[in-house]
């Protein structure tokens, strides 16, 4: 009996899930096979981009909130962590406990698939919301013009990379792209009366504002939209409306507080610190904006003008005005409709203008309002569409050679505008033949042709995250003797986070060390007596302590270039580079650049042969380069 009602469940399962993969088949055409396809290239590529500097500390949040709900810490390990929304990261934790213990690698890699396949998942409704809109305006080649935006998202170099590690900004993304999607779906209902579709968007929309505080102004436009378009329509305040408007701001109260354990014990005061800080956050360092270390009103659209592939960036510009001027020509005013692309723009073109005029504070490129990417591949894809159209209109006989000649422009704007886009297939050939160049330029560091050129005179942050390093360490570790191992120095925490995600055989050969921590002068004996204890953890069984052979220093670029722009030499500056005996120079052996600016560089010391004591270091020797 018991066998039979596991049949029968197991059956039951079965179909569910066959009709589940035939409704995403159906739903999703032939362009399932992209979708499978990327899915899969994402997967694949998961350990090809560094631990950047606060992928460790998003880890801990989610563990300390773990921990504090299970009863096993107290509210103090919640309160280090209070102005940072947990959830996404509580998930992942809870999942690499489930799944995996150890090592560190495996659970890194489990935290960027869990990222990587909801980000597929956010593109895919994204599509299927292309499909509702009818093509963005391309209802002859429906599936074509859905796709649109899609591309543009999946292809941009910058996204790609960030959908495999940035579990806040790529994060909010996706959840500020499911909002839309679901705001998409209650207008279309055209109901007199939102229904409880609203309050789940809401809710959700609460989510993504405990990450970062754009969501707030989504919020402000999903409230404002249907009223203002009600009193188009009837000309006076619909009151049932008001009170689903006052429920829907309570669904997203629920879903921020919801999520947020440190609000439940601190009540309004604890929200009002929160949010506060969200809308205050200080950041004491700069940014690094054309040469300048200034504030700038144009910091959001300078950084979006290089880094934007072409295939979003040139028809962007057309796309607003072609939006406006329809909107327009189609009413006597501008009035507000359920089009989503109508949404979109005025979310687009209010926080850009609050930016220019509040001038909050930003950092690391514009990772912080990466949510914007939606309004902005919509409004992109609307202007192919609309070029599309024109040309069309005049016969039906030109549909076909038009349609085609419009996706060789698109494949063309690509390749001149996202040089080194394909170098993902090429990545291991490229660095066997030391073209880092190449691959390191197509990635996180993307800059589209335009932005290339520009840095070049006006230095930019390029890799403020410091993930080029994990370069250095795979680099360092293809020139280890068999039987040695090297000592790695570099300044912050940025090579020991990275060397996490090596794998276990390299990890136990490359030890990596702040240079503070050299201050007193340490020889290699006594490194070499010190580390087995200090790294217990990367030994197993019976595994052998290999001593330190070969010592580097690993230099990045943000540094380099601010340095080499003021006319410094790196090299030759002693207090840059360690004390560490028996050590006679040091040599140049390896930089990796973005066009012509370094990104990251490695420094070889050059062993003093016979000498085991503390040697002094000769950091003027002119040979060095």
């Amino acid at each position: 009996m018991r066998s039979l009602r596991l049949r029968i469940n197991l059956n039951y399962i079965y179909g569910v899930l066959t009709r589940w993969k035939n409704s995403i088949w159906e739903r999703t055409g032939p362009w399932a096979w992209f979708f499978l396809f990327y899915a899969v290239w994402g997967f694949m590529t998961l350990d090809d981009f560094g631990v950047h500097l606060d992928e460790m500390t998003q880890r801990t949040i989610g563990m300390e909130n773990n921990r504090f709900l299970s009863g096993r810490v107290g509210f103090d390990k919640v309160e280090e962590h209070k102005f940072f929304g947990p959830i996404w990261e509580s998930i992942s934790y809870l999942a690499e406990q489930v799944v995996f213990t150890e090592p560190m690698r495996v659970k890194l890699l489990l935290r960027r698939a869990l990222l990587w396949g909801f980000f597929v998942f956010g593109l895919w409704r994204l599509y299927l919301m292309g499909l509702r809109n009818k093509g963005w305006g391309m209802e002859r080649h429906l599936r074509w013009g859905a796709m649109l935006p899609v591309l543009m998202v999946a292809l941009w170099p910058r996204m790609f990379a960030e959908a495999h590690y940035n579990t806040k900004d790529a994060l909010v993304f996706v959840l500020v792209l499911l909002v839309v999607d679901g705001l998409d779906k209650v207008w279309r209902r055209e109901r007199k009366r939102l229904d409880w579709g609203w309050f789940g968007v809401m809710g959700l929309l609460g989510v993504a504002t405990t990450i970062r505080m754009g969501g707030v102004f989504v919020l402000g436009w999903a409230m404002l939209w249907p009223m203002l378009g009600r009193l188009k329509e009837q000309r006076n305040i619909d009151w049932d409306l008001v009170r689903w408007l006052i429920w829907g701001g309570v669904a997203f109260l629920v879903g921020y507080i919801g999520s947020y354990p440190y609000l439940w014990f601190t009540g309004f005061a604890g929200l009002k610190e929160v949010m506060g800080f969200a809308f205050n956050n200080p950041w004491p360092n700069g940014a690094l904006f054309f040469g300048s270390m200034e504030p700038s009103r144009w910091y959001l659209l300078g950084w979006m003008g290089v880094t934007l592939s072409g295939l979003i960036l040139v028809p962007l510009f057309l796309g607003v005005f072609v939006v406006i001027y329809r909107w327009i020509r189609t009413s006597s005013k501008i009035a507000v409709s359920a089009s989503t692309h109508h949404f979109l723009l005025v979310l687009l073109l209010s926080y850009v203008v609050f930016v220019m005029i509040k001038m909050p504070v930003m950092y690391d490129a514009w990772r912080h309002s990466l949510f914007l990417l939606l309004p902005v591949v919509v409004l992109s894809a609307k202007s192919w569409t609309f070029i599309y159209e024109q040309l069309t209109e005049r016969g039906k006989v030109l549909q076909s050679w038009v349609f085609l000649t419009l996706c060789a422009l698109i494949s063309g704007v690509v390749g001149v505008f996202s040089p080194g886009l394909f170098s993902f297939f090429t990545q291991e050939e490229d660095i066997a033949q030391q073209k880092t160049e190449i691959y390191l330029g197509s990635t996180q560091t993307h800059f589209n042709e335009l932005g290339s050129k520009l840095i070049e005179r006006y230095p930019m942050q390029i890799d403020y995250w410091h993930q080029t390093n994990y370069q250095a360490l795979l680099w360092i570790a293809n020139q280890l003797p068999a039987d040695g191992s090297a000592l790695v120095i570099g300044k912050g925490e940025s090579l020991q986070l990275n060397s996490m995600l090596l794998p276990q055989s390299i990890q136990r050969r490359i030890h990596c060390v702040n240079p503070e921590f050299l201050e007193a002068g340490f020889s290699l004996d006594s490194m070499n007596a010190l580390w087995p204890l200090m790294n217990k953890q990367l030994m197993s069984g019976e595994d052998k302590f290999l001593p330190i052979k070969q010592v580097f220093w690993v230099d990045f670029g943000d540094h380099l270039q601010w340095a080499e722009k003021s006319g410094h030499s790196i090299i030759n500056q002693a207090y840059r580079l360690p004390l560490v005996g028996p050590l006679k120079s040091w040599q140049l052996t390896q930089s990796f650049y973005r066009e012509s600016l370094p990104l990251v560089r490695v420094y070889e010391g050059e062993l003093i042969s016979g000498v085991s004591a503390v040697g002094a270091v000769d950091n003027t020797d002119p040979s060095n380069n």
